[in-house]
């Protein structure tokens, strides 16, 4: 027989009944053990003006149609009405629901079934320390010799049990168990339906844009890391796609949507300047036009910052940076809530073959593993530094979201646990810049950003050196603006240092 199949407490369900109307369901909750547990359960429309909804009837509690839900047909039957009633609803006080309009038989419904609970109950299991740790099945990753660091599967094939059989995995390129695994702690921390492992932060931008097609139109941040410009300027261009750069921290972007929109792409807070965009209110513009909102997550990481539970459709990341954590491995990653573009995305790395190597996916578990302590540790140095750098001579403005002046502050506290760990700074001449580069030694003079280490980057002439610069001078960018990625470090041990080389500019 075909069931409509519903996901979660059967008092969520809500049915439009006629009175005696009888619908039937599977109801999938989760036990104690988080194990999925079935029950039949029976919905029928009631109408009675006399029952008193004491527990025993039918409970509508007047002349109202209504909807009663039960879970034992033959206990529930209204003491008054005589018809099929209310049943105590405590059997079935569970989490949140999901409900599939749509009949199917049992088999088809298992997908939906789990793909709901990796949408909500492995994301509500854990907090974000535990989540950086542990997946929700871990108890069923038995099958490891009792390895407590998940192991590096370094093979580029998988032998067959039989014809038309398989382990689960065929060839690395598709999938690979160590990158499996780390495809589920990203997933789970920002809160999606899918992750995918890439070779590179740049890696996974593009593959996002195999997403869309000659003609289409998409609005960009204006002030992007370097690399994501130069990609949309000399690739995406080129493959016809027409963009519109905008400042979404003040700019009017709405009235830039167009028939051939298809998305809008952003950092929050920006690279370098650390702007800040209201993804919520984007959200709700993108959705009300039917464009994907894709937001560059790399500043802030999942730790502080979740743009899929405000409404984005894609998060990117530069795995390389905060979420890596010790600079010794390059990767990049896709999240996303949406199932169309799960799936296309899933097709797309499956024939382009730019999924994380094993290794490098080990390196990305290991890192992630403290990546709450770290960010926590990064921000509250973050904080203070750029406090001390308002007050130090030879510098002329600081830009961090943390101070309470910066305009991106108040969306800030609504829309992150904290604000991260970079700091941006104008000096007061070009040779101040240049001799600070020159006379750091603890902090060390680098690209990249996000580690235990404390680095100062030069925008001009490193990560946006292939702006042009009529385009970096309208972001802010100068060649007196200096980025700071602060690392884990005592932070006197970094302001004294900081002291020392401003002190002796001349």
């Amino acid at each position: 027989m075909s069931y409509k199949i519903a996901v979660g407490s059967s008092d969520e369900i809500n049915v439009d009944l006629k009175f005696g109307e009888v619908s039937e369901f599977l109801i999938y909750e989760v036990d104690d053990n988080f194990r999925l547990v079935e029950r039949r359960v029976l919905q029928v429309g009631a109408k009675d003006s006399a029952c008193s909804g004491n527990g025993n009837g039918c409970g509508c509690g007047g002349s109202k149609d209504i909807v009663s839900k039960v879970t034992q047909i033959e206990d529930c039957r209204c003491v008054v009405c005589k018809k099929i009633g209310f049943q105590a609803q405590k059997a079935l006080e569970k989490k949140a629901i999901s409900v599939f309009d749509v009949e199917c038989s049992i088999e088809n419904a298992l997908e939906k079934i789990t793909l709901y609970y990796s949408r909500v109950d492995k994301h509500e299991r854990f907090g974000n320390y535990t989540k950086c740790i542990h997946t929700e099945n871990d108890d069923e990753d038995s099958n490891h010799f009792g390895a407590i660091s998940y192991p590096i599967y370094q093979t580029a094939t998988y032998a067959h049990p039989g014809v038309g059989l398989s382990t689960g995995y065929d060839y690395s390129r598709l999938q690979n168990p160590t990158r499996e695994q780390l495809e589920k702690i990203v997933c789970q921390l920002e809160e999606g339906v899918d992750a995918l492992a890439l070779s590179s932060g740049m890696a996974a931008i593009t593959l996002v844009f195999e997403l869309f097609k000659p003609g289409d139109h998409i609005i960009a941040e204006s002030d992007l890391y370097g690399g994501s410009r130069r990609l949309f300027d000399k690739v995406s261009v080129k493959n016809g796609y027409e963009f519109t750069y905008l400042n979404f921290s003040k700019d009017d972007y709405v009235s830039e949507i167009k028939g051939n929109t298809k998305a809008i792409y952003i950092e929050t807070p920006t690279n370098p300047m650390m702007n800040v965009a209201d993804i919520a209110a984007i959200a709700q513009v993108a959705k009300e036009n039917d464009i994907l909102l894709i937001v560059d997550n790399t500043f802030l990481s999942p730790h502080f910052q979740k743009p899929l539970k405000l409404g984005a459709d894609i998060v990117v990341h530069s795995g390389t940076k905060f979420l890596g954590g010790h600079n010794d491995a390059l990767a990049g990653f896709i999240v996303t809530n949406n199932d169309k573009v799960q799936k296309t995305l899933r097709e797309l790395i499956k024939t382009t073959g730019a999924g994380l190597a094993p290794f490098d996916s080990w390196l990305m578990i290991r890192g992630i593993k403290t990546l709450g302590v770290r960010m926590e540790k990064a921000e509250k140095n973050a904080l203070e530094i750029a406090r001390w750098l308002r007050k130090q001579k030879h510098v002329t403005d600081v830009f961090y979201p943390g101070l309470e002046d910066h305009p991106g502050y108040e969306i800030m506290k609504r829309q992150t646990t904290g604000f991260g760990a970079m700091i941006t700074f104008y000096v007061d001449t070009k040779e101040t810049a240049l001799q600070i580069l020159e006379k750091v030694k603890l902090i060390k003079f680098a690209e990249s950003l996000g580690g235990v280490e404390t680095l100062i980057t030069y925008p001009t002439s490193q990560t946006h050196a292939d702006l042009p610069e009529e385009e970096r001078l309208k972001n802010g960018i100068t060649d007196t603006t200096l980025r700071l990625s602060i690392g884990i470090e005592d932070v006197d041990d970094l302001k004294r240092e900081l002291k020392k080389v401003l002190e002796s500019i001349n």
